[in-house]
């Protein structure tokens, strides 16, 4: 049985970024419980954003090679004054080879 007490430490906690292991060790029920209170609760799944990755890209001009923007595609946006909608487009197109004006290169996840 888990107590009102425990359940309003879960969403305290749960803001907090920990992860479900971590406030079950706290407050001293399983993860399991934790894991179902929290999504009958409706608060989102705890510690992921703490190791979000991001990909960054280099964008290159297609006809003379030159670097145009690196970055996130949240950087390549403010490089190149584009909407994001825009940047995210012109990456998917250039990643598959249908954008002729801007080479794109995937540099990883980090």
């Amino acid at each position: 049985m888990i107590t009102t007490k425990q359940l309003h430490r879960i969403r305290e906690l749960s803001g907090s970024g920990l992860t479900d292991k971590e406030i079950a060790a706290e407050i001293g029920i399983s993860d399991g419980q934790v894991f179902r209170w929290r999504q009958y609760m409706g608060l989102p799944a705890a510690g992921l954003h703490r190791h979000k990755r991001t990909t960054h890209y280099t964008v290159y001009n297609s006809l003379t090679d030159e670097v145009l923007a690196t970055g996130t595609a949240e950087e390549i946006t403010q490089q190149m004054g584009w909407s994001p909608n825009s940047t995210y487009s012109i990456i998917c197109k250039a990643l598959k080879g249908r954008y002729k004006k801007y080479a794109v290169v995937k540099e990883g996840i980090r």
